[in-house]
């Protein structure tokens, strides 16, 4: 029971969602770069971002959030078959903001914020639903 508890609380040590000086949330993880960089990919496609552009030498990771579907009533059968009342009702990548993870090593950390590419900017609790999302996904 003991060491199952100490299992747990190893895995949330290396990843910790924090706030800046400057009121900013942000993630923290405690891992090598190249290891770090690659979770976070990782991380991004199960937490449901289109990651569109990376650039590695200056730690940007240029996503879209892809909102979740609907959960749609099952169509018939004769529906099924010949196509009726077939609509696809997510939104092009195009069609939805933009954003962008800087990622920063400050000592053994890699810190992680997120932006919107487009004005206005994300609100704080926005960025802070986003990093908690990706947090969920880091393992």
């Amino acid at each position: 029971m003991n060491v199952f508890y100490k299992l747990i609380n190893y895995r949330s040590l290396w990843v910790i969602f924090n706030y800046d000086a400057e009121g900013r949330p942000y993630l923290a993880l405690y891992l090598p770069f190249d290891r770090a960089w690659a979770s976070l990919g990782l991380a991004l496609k199960k937490a449901s971002f289109k990651v569109t552009d990376l650039n590695r030498s200056t730690g940007v990771y240029y996503v879209h959030a892809i909102p979740k579907a609907k959960k749609e009533k099952k169509r018939g059968f004769f529906k099924r078959m010949l196509g009726i009342g077939k609509a696809d009702q997510s939104l092009p990548a195009d069609e939805i903001d933009p954003l962008s993870l800087s990622v920063q090593q400050e000592g053994s950390a890699l810190i992680i914020y997120v932006q919107r590419e487009a004005e206005p900017a994300l609100r704080i609790n926005e960025q802070a639903f986003l990093l908690r999302r990706l947090q969920g996904k880091l393992s």
